[in-house]
């Protein structure tokens, strides 16, 4: 029976697929974003107004809020899946996201329950 439950454990740790390891975003996706009312894109947005949005290599941050990466997966070559632990205006939280990145200028964020 130990050897039953060994071969599984091994089987299992080789079908798991590579975006249970950790991961991290391009470069290029790095960066400040601006928010056109669906989506982010690269553009002219400031920290003046509420439609930016820095995302870091383990971090993101609003006006008023930011977030820490506890783990990224990337699922495809343009999509991740990432847990952040939260906190801002006096509240944490922990939220799950994905990212969509395309063409290095359009960048989706999809809060996933």
């Amino acid at each position: 029976m130990k050897r039953l439950l060994k071969t599984v454990a091994a089987l299992t740790a080789l079908a798991t697929p590579a975006a249970a390891a950790d991961a991290s975003f391009p470069k290029d996706m790095l960066g400040v974003w601006c928010h056109d009312g669906t989506k982010y894109v690269r553009g002219d947005c400031t920290r003046e107004n509420d439609s930016w949005m820095l995302l870091s290599p383990r971090s993101i941050e609003w006006v008023e809020s930011g977030c820490r990466a506890s783990s990224i997966r990337k699922l495809t070559p343009n999509l991740y899946d990432v847990q952040y632990y939260c906190e801002g205006e006096g509240e944490k939280w922990k939220v799950r996201v994905q990212f969509l990145y395309s063409n290095g200028n359009t960048l989706r964020m999809d809060e996933m329950r």
